[in-house]
């Protein structure tokens, strides 16, 4: 955005504080964050010495460390994300819909899984098509930590599951 070339640090060190900030003001489609084309790399930057390959990769192939293992997830875990401070809600099933289909930068689904969570989360069930889309939200939180669970298991690593249900107090 700021168009620098050669010594991005250099370049970025020199930019006017104004135009920095403008650089990163991206405009937001329907979704939240976790449905925009650009969006936060929604992963552990590989450092070399904590993370030497990305999560999923390491628990697909079985490299694991000797350790115990737990994940898990909170009741409506994707609330936060569509909360309409944080989100542009989704207004009804096509842009639902669309922000689907910009999902597999994040996660890897298929235009085909894009029509079966449609269909499992109708925008005709909920209150909104934004209630939709926090719950297939949710579920994707939820299902990842199942199978995370589920590999680390199988690699024969002790591992617990925990599903986090307390209301907070009003």
């Amino acid at each position: 955005a700021l168009a620098c070339t050669g010594d991005t640090a250099s370049c970025l060190r020199s930019a006017d504080r104004e135009a920095v900030l403008d650089a990163l003001v991206l405009p937001e489609l329907p979704g939240g964050p976790l449905y925009q084309e650009i969006t936060f790399p929604y992963r552990p930057t590989l450092d070399g010495v904590t993370f030497v390959e990305q999560p999923f990769v390491a628990l697909r192939a079985g490299r694991l460390a000797d350790a115990t293992y737990m994940f898990g997830a909170t009741t409506d875990e994707g609330t936060f994300f569509h909360h309409p401070l944080a989100a542009t809600p989704v207004a009804n099933e096509a842009e639902m819909r669309a922000a689907l289909e910009r999902l597999p930068s994040i996660v890897a689904i298929t235009p085909a899984q894009v029509g079966g969570i449609l269909a499992a989360y109708p925008v005709a069930a909920y209150a909104s098509a934004n209630e939709a889309l926090q719950a297939s939200t949710t579920d994707m939180f939820i299902c990842a930590m199942r199978y995370s669970a589920r590999l680390t298991n199988a690699a024969g690593r002790e591992t617990y599951l925990y599903h986090f249900a307390q209301e907070p107090a009003r």
